[in-house]
């Protein structure tokens, strides 16, 4: 080699077969975002969203959430819906166009003539199709974003300039792309969906610098108090004019000006992730049907996965997990074992019906034995009910079924129940008074402030406070709610009858099993989508942790593996020439 040649860079076999899936995976997203029918899912899906926001609703407020405009859930709740049906259409479309048509075309086919292996073609085309939904999940959380701002609610009105704004923004994108591709010969569909992302973006930064108060005079000319133009901006401190007396309103005092993105709903986007996790679950089910079919039978498998995955908690998640309600009317039934003595732990509970109860297992062991007037014991997560019957051998007689009524267990976990809210209020570090009014919102139990200046101050325990109020009130009253367990069992012989009756109940006996082992694998294959739509989680005070998000993460890795390999087993049978 002559002197002053630049070295060229060499690299092995394996890091050349490496570097070919970073380049399928961007022909293949470019392939898709060139397809007008993705500009058109982009942005018929977003002006959707944002359209949600001009509607007035009845929400009718929320009863147990009193601090929440149900007219925004409402909104929020439609936005997010096209997020995930938009997702689904697009997974589907854009699985078809990357691999059955270049399948069909023989593209795929010219593409494997080269030193590229299937499994590396299956992998970059399933990064492309990420990469796409991705793009299509940013650009419909913008519209989920701005329609939490721009929402009606129960004592304003909606922004519907900011919505205009946002929509112009989204033609003048589509219009320098058409500028393009008449003066510079530039392809129309690529270039429209760069310029409608980068309006979209501007254009949600820029109503996310007006105030929404300040816009509403400038916009309703019925208004008796007007604004210019250069007032709607946060960084204008005037807000507006009284239109008979010309007198300027400033943004002081007790009526300032609104800081950046006031009104938008952030914890939103911790939702938009989980759905986007959903959605590349659903991009790998297409990839594996794209293998053998066309987009019409790949997208009725879809829906019907989409469908199943919906109602995978009725299907198979009460037959997975085992269990059953115990609730107001029913009473559960053991059957010990012959000649049994002593005590065994039969079953664990768990409150539910209470919004915000914390979920706290309490083990039930039934005490049987042939000493009479014992009474019942509770401690920290664990209640001992005690039976005491004798035949005339002085054992337990043999077969004979041991009731435990729902009101006799309600009253008797009454003390814990009461005790784990408190402590989990009081590890709140607030004051007492933020922590009379936390309980007060959360569960509508109504204490003397100066309970929790004592409980502040450790002259009294939760547990001695639990106690006090179990005695003089009922249950029912201190935790307005319907109140209910979940009973799991811990041995055989459980079972559960509607009515409070004893044993000589004659309506017919549900047992309760651990879970069949059938439905736990059915479970397990099946997505379930309600652990990605957590909307009913999101309100005032609640947000989505991300720990949450980054849990699900890993679920949807597995299911992603699994699903690629099945993509790599079909379409490595996959005959090509023909």
């Amino acid at each position: 080699m002559p002197e002053g040649t630049p070295m060229m860079p060499r690299f092995t076999h394996k890091q050349r077969r490496m570097r070919q899936i970073p380049t399928i995976a961007r022909n293949a997203f470019m392939e898709l975002v060139r397809q007008p029918v993705f500009l058109v899912l982009l942005t018929t899906s977003t002006l959707i969203s944002v359209f949600l926001a001009m509607v007035p609703y009845f929400g009718f407020g929320y009863n147990d959430r009193p601090l929440e405009a149900f007219d925004r859930k409402l909104v929020e709740n439609g936005a997010l819906t096209v997020l995930f049906v938009s997702g689904l259409f697009g997974a589907v479309l854009c699985a078809t166009t990357s691999l059955a048509e270049e399948i069909r075309s023989g593209t795929a086919l010219a593409v494997l003539s080269k030193p590229v292996s299937r499994v590396q073609f299956i992998l970059g085309k399933f990064l492309g199709l990420a990469g796409a939904l991705t793009v299509l999940t940013y650009a419909n959380g913008l519209g989920v974003l701005l329609a939490s701002r721009n929402s009606f609610d129960a004592y304003g009105s909606a922004d519907n300039f900011g919505s205009l704004v946002f929509f112009l923004c989204i033609g003048g994108g589509a219009a320098a792309a058409a500028l393009l591709n008449y003066f510079l010969n530039k392809q129309f569909v690529p270039w429209a969906v760069l310029f409608v992302l980068l309006g979209m973006t501007l254009g949600f930064v820029g109503i996310c610098c007006m105030d929404k108060e300040v816009v509403h005079y400038f916009w309703d000319p019925e208004s008796d108090r007007h604004a210019r133009f250069s007032e709607i901006w946060i960084f204008n401190n005037k807000k507006g004019y009284d239109i008979f007396t010309n007198e300027q309103y400033w943004g002081r005092g007790a009526d300032p000006k609104s800081i950046f993105a006031e009104g938008v709903n952030w914890s939103l986007i911790p939702m938009a992730v989980l759905l986007l996790f959903a959605l590349w679950i659903l991009a790998a089910v297409a990839l594996v049907c794209s293998t053998r079919l066309s987009w019409m039978p790949t997208l009725l498998i879809c829906g019907g996965f989409f469908v199943l995955g919906l109602m995978s908690d009725y299907f198979f998640g009460r037959q997975a997990m085992g269990g059953a309600f115990l609730t107001a009317g029913d009473h559960l039934v053991w059957t010990p074992p012959k000649d049994f003595t002593g005590q065994k732990a039969v079953f664990t509970l768990e409150a539910r019906g209470i919004r915000d109860m914390p979920r706290m297992p309490i083990t039930v062991n039934l005490h049987v034995s042939t000493a009479s007037g014992q009474v019942n014991e509770l401690g920290e997560r664990r209640l001992t009910l005690r039976r005491s019957e004798v035949d005339e051998r002085g054992y337990f007689p043999p077969n004979t079924p041991v009731p435990v009524h729902f009101h006799e267990v309600k009253d008797a976990v009454a003390p814990e129940l009461i005790r784990s809210i408190l402590q989990q209020e009081l590890s709140a570090d607030l004051n007492a008074t933020a922590t009379q009014s936390a309980v007060l919102y959360k569960y509508n139990l109504e204490l003397e402030v100066g309970l929790f200046e004592e409980l502040k101050k450790g002259t009294r325990t939760p547990a001695d406070v639990a106690r006090a109020l179990a005695k003089e009130r009922d249950i029912s009253d201190l935790l307005p709610g319907h109140l209910s367990f979940y009973v799991f069992p811990l041995t055989e012989g459980l079972s559960k009858r509607s009515g409070e009756g004893g044993r000589a109940q004659s309506a017919a006996a549900e047992v309760i099993h651990a879970g069949r082992w059938w439905a736990k694998i059915l479970y397990v294959l099946v997505p379930n989508w309600q652990l990605f739509w957590l909307a009913d989680a999101i309100g005032p005070g609640h947000s989505i942790p991300w720990s949450y998000v980054q849990t699900s993460l890993i679920y949807v890795l597995a299911y992603l593996g699994v699903g690629l390999l099945a993509a790599f087993y079909l379409f490595e049978e996959r005959e090509l020439d023909g």
